[in-house]
C-alpha cells in the first residue's frame, strides 16, 4: 500500500496582534521613573526651611568672620609693638638731643602715639569692611539658596503633575 502522504494544511500568518499577545506583558510602570517621581513628590511636600538654611548659612561664614577677627588682632598686636618702637626711638633721639621730658618731647610722643591709633583704626576699619563685604555674600547666599529649594518644590509639584498624567495613561 502507497504510504499516504500527509495533505498540506494551509498556512495562515499570524497577525500582528496574535503575535504581540505572545509576548509577556510588560509592566506598566518603570520603576526608576516611580522613584524619580516619588523623590519629586517628597521635596513638593517638604515645607522650606528658612530659619535652617540661614543658620547654616550662618555658621559657615562665622568661622570666616572669626578667622577675619583673629588676623585683626594679630596685625593690631603687630601693630602696636611697632608703634612701642617707634615711641623708643623718639625717646632716645630726644634724649640724645636734650628734649626728654620737655613739652616739645611730649608732643612728639603724643604725635607717634596718635599715628600708631590711626594705624589700629584703619585696620579696625578694613577688618569692619571685609566683615561687611561676607555679610552681603552671605544674604546673597542665603537669598539663592531660598529660591533654588522654591524652584525644586515648584519642579516637584510639576514633575508630581507629569507623573499622575503618566499613570492615568497607563492604566
Amino acid at each position: 500500500t502507497p504510504a499516504a502522504t500527509p495533505t498540506p494544511q494551509p498556512t495562515t500568518k499570524q497577525t500582528i496582534a496574535e503575535k504581540a499577545s505572545l509576548i509577556p506583558d510588560a509592566p506598566k510602570e518603570d520603576p526608576a521613573m516611580t522613584a524619580y517621581y516619588n523623590e519629586q513628590k517628597n521635596v513638593m511636600q517638604t515645607p522650606i526651611d528658612e530659619k535652617a538654611t540661614r543658620e547654616r548659612i550662618r555658621q559657615r561664614y562665622n568661622s570666616q568672620f572669626e578667622a577675619l577677627r583673629l588676623a585683626a588682632a594679630q596685625k593690631i598686636a603687630d601693630e602696636r609693638k611697632l608703634g612701642e618702637g617707634r615711641l623708643g626711638s623718639a625717646r632716645a633721639l630726644q634724649a640724645r638731643s636734650g628734649t626728654l621730658g620737655s613739652n616739645f618731647a611730649g608732643a612728639e610722643n603724643d604725635q607717634v602715639n596718635r599715628d600708631t591709633e590711626d594705624i589700629v583704626n584703619s585696620i579696625n576699619a578694613e577688618t569692619d569692611a571685609k566683615i561687611a563685604f561676607l555679610m552681603g555674600q552671605s544674604e546673597q547666599d542665603y537669598s539663592s539658596q531660598i529660591a533654588a529649594a522654591r524652584e525644586a518644590k515648584k519642579k516637584g509639584a510639576d514633575e508630581y503633575i507629569k507623573y499622575l498624567e503618566t499613570r492615568d495613561h497607563l492604566s
